[in-house]
C-alpha cells in the first residue's frame, strides 16, 4: 500500500503529430531537419501544439490521479544518448531555426535577422554570433514557461499530486553547459515549479564511470535545493556494453547517496 504510481507525460516528443504535422519537425544550425534515431521530436515554439499537451497533462491529472506527474521530453531536441562523450560542442545539431522559431525569437526580443540572411545556416550562423546569449534565455524561457503553467494546472486539480521533470544526463562542464544551450533546462528556474528532477544517468550508454551518478546527482541538489530521483542505467541499452552485478550495485548506491 505505500506504492506510490508516476504518470509519465511525454510532452515534446510526438511521432504521431509529427507524421500529420511536418511544420513541427525541428531544423538544426545546418538547415538539417532529418532524424537520426527513433527520437521524433517536435519543435517547442508551437502554441497550438504547446497547449494540445497541456490539455493531455491536464487530462491525465484529472481523470488518472496520479501520486506524480512527471514532464518527460520537456526540453528542445537533442539526441543526448549519442552524442559521444568527447564530442566538440561546435559539432553537435543546435536547434531550433525554423521559420516559426525565427520569427517567435524576434517578436519575443526584438532582435531583428538581417532579411539579407536568406537561409538558415546564415540565420543560425548571426543569431548564434551577434546574439547568443539572448538566443539561450529565449529557449530556456519556452520550456520554463511550459513547466511552470503544468505544475499550476496539476495542482489546481489536484494539489496533493507532485511534479517532476526529467533532465538531461549533462553537468554544467559537459560540452559548455550544453545542458542550458543545447537542451534549454535551466535547472534553477524549473526548480521553482517542480517538487524534484529526475535526471537520466544512464553513465555507461553517455561513456561515464558509475561515479557520475553520484557527482551529478549531488550537482543539481545543490543548484536547485530540490529533491534529485535519478534514473539509473539496469542493461546495455544500444552497444555500450553490459553492467555487471556489481557496477548496477554501486549505480544504485551512488544514486540513493544523500
Amino acid at each position: 500500500q505505500n506504492v506510490k504510481f508516476g504518470a509519465i507525460c511525454q510532452i515534446f516528443y510526438d511521432a504521431d503529430t509529427l507524421a500529420e504535422r511536418k511544420d513541427l519537425v525541428p531544423i538544426d544550425q545546418h538547415g538539417r531537419g532529418e532524424f537520426v534515431n527513433w527520437q521524433r521530436l517536435v519543435c517547442p515554439s508551437d502554441p497550438a501544439y504547446r497547449q494540445y499537451k497541456l490539455f493531455i497533462v491536464k487530462e491525465i491529472a484529472a481523470t488518472i490521479r496520479p501520486d506524480v506527474v512527471s514532464l518527460d521530453f520537456m526540453r528542445f531536441p537533442t539526441t543526448w544518448e549519442i552524442i559521444p562523450a568527447d564530442a566538440k560542442p561546435e559539432s553537435i545539431r543546435n536547434y531550433c531555426f525554423c521559420d516559426r522559431c525565427m520569427r517567435r525569437f524576434q517578436e519575443t526580443t526584438k532582435v531583428v535577422v538581417p532579411p539579407s540572411l536568406d537561409t538558415v545556416p546564415k540565420r543560425a550562423a548571426w543569431v548564434l554570433a551577434n546574439h547568443n546569449d539572448t538566443w539561450v534565455k529565449w529557449k530556456t524561457g519556452l520550456i520554463t514557461s511550459f513547466v511552470e503553467e503544468a505544475a499550476r494546472e496539476v495542482r489546481a486539480i489536484d494539489p496533493t499530486i507532485q511534479v517532476s521533470v526529467h533532465v538531461v544526463p549533462w553537468a554544467e562542464s559537459v560540452f559548455g553547459n550544453a545542458l542550458v544551450w543545447n537542451a534549454a533546462q535551466d535547472v534553477a528556474a524549473l526548480s521553482r515549479h517542480v517538487d524534484y528532477l529526475s535526471p537520466m544517468i544512464y553513465h555507461k550508454l553517455i561513456g561515464h564511470p558509475t561515479e557520475y551518478i553520484r557527482s551529478l546527482t549531488a550537482e543539481l541538489a545543490a543548484k536547485t535545493g530540490k529533491k534529485i530521483l535519478p534514473s539509473i542505467q539496469t542493461a546495455e541499452i544500444v552497444k555500450e556494453g553490459q553492467l555487471s552485478a556489481a557496477e548496477f550495485t554501486q549505480s544504485l548506491d551512488y544514486a540513493l547517496d544523500p
